[in-house]
């Protein structure tokens, strides 16, 4: 049961993006996600969209009748997003994740949390909105292991001095952001078993579990 005797689990989805057409593997991963559990749990999204016209909910709401309540927000821009970079360089975190920064949305899930029964985090770049959840249950699909990523490109190719410094930084910077935020979810999920190993080396006390890719059916009946 969730909250207030609902028959129906209440969870919330925060979402670093819109995320139709489903044309990326993240994409059809959610995609397919909240097409099979829509109709069968109480369902909320959270959207960082660049656009918050009327126009992203009409086209969630088209193709998830189930959803019930999609709010959006936008992503920084300007003097905003040169700000919230420098607050996560400053905490010794990846610049990017600044880019899905927005203070009304801090407090907005501050605030309504404990509304849920479970949030379901969609990849790293919404991860550092863990700490405003409290003690409601959380999941983040991370996808993949963005530390190890940086690591095969730093020895993919041919680098210069500065252009290897800069790499070594954002390896560390990524790989530090795993190991202190992943163990505040309840699960992390990536799709694929190298990824998974990896991070237990980097987050050991992190419950982490792959999991399987999913198809959007226009991908599927539709095959190239």
């Amino acid at each position: 049961c969730g909250h207030n005797g609902a028959m129906l689990l209440k969870v919330l989805f925060i979402i670093p993006h819109d995320f139709i057409p489903p044309n990326s593997g993240n994409k059809n991963l959610f995609y397919a996600l909240l097409s099979g559990v829509s109709p069968h749990v109480e369902c909320d999204l959270v959207i960082l969209a660049e656009s918050v016209g009327p126009e992203v909910k009409s086209r969630i709401q088209s193709e998830f009748p189930h959803v019930k309540e999609i709010y959006i927000f936008p992503k920084p821009s300007g003097f905003q997003l040169q700000l919230s970079r420098l607050k996560f360089v400053l905490a010794g975190y990846h610049h990017a994740l600044g880019r899905y920064r927005n203070a009304a949305l801090e407090k907005w899930i501050e605030n309504r949390a404990d509304d849920y029964d479970l949030i379901h985090f969609d990849m790293v770049h919404v991860a550092p909105y863990r700490v405003f959840c409290g003690s409601v249950p959380t999941l983040l699909v991370a996808s993949d292991a963005y530390s190890m990523a940086a690591k095969s490109a730093r020895h993919a190719g041919r680098m210069g001095v500065i252009e290897t410094g800069y790499q070594l930084i954002q390896e560390w910077c990524l790989r530090r952001f795993e190991r202190k935020n992943y163990p505040q979810f309840g699960l992390v999920c990536t799709v694929s078993d190298v990824d998974t190993a990896w991070l237990k080396t980097v987050a050991s006390k992190t419950d982490i579990r792959t999991i399987g890719i999913g198809l959007a059916a226009e991908y599927t009946e539709n095959p190239i």
